[in-house]
């Protein structure tokens, strides 16, 4: 079970970033296999598909190669 805000007086909502807050350490594939599980599940109950992007960039092709992996089996049949 996933505890996410889905908005707040912020006007915010679900899985944000504070855009403004720099982080040493950016999304790697363990974080982001939580975060894409997270994805699927809300795209499941809800029916929405939300859009995921890896924090900090894909520099290498071996990168880009790890992350289409991750993408592909988390979350591939829920690409409209």
């Amino acid at each position: 079970m996933w505890r996410v805000p889905l908005g707040g007086d912020d006007g915010r909502s679900g899985l944000h970033q504070d855009v403004y807050r720099q982080e040493a350490t950016n999304a790697t594939l363990p974080v982001s296999l939580v975060m894409t599980r997270a994805i699927r599940e809300y795209a499941q109950e809800t029916g929405m598909a939300v859009g995921f992007k890896p924090a900090g960039g894909i520099r290498t092709a071996k990168q880009s190669l790890e992350w289409l992996a991750l993408m592909k089996e988390e979350l591939w049949r829920f690409v409209a």
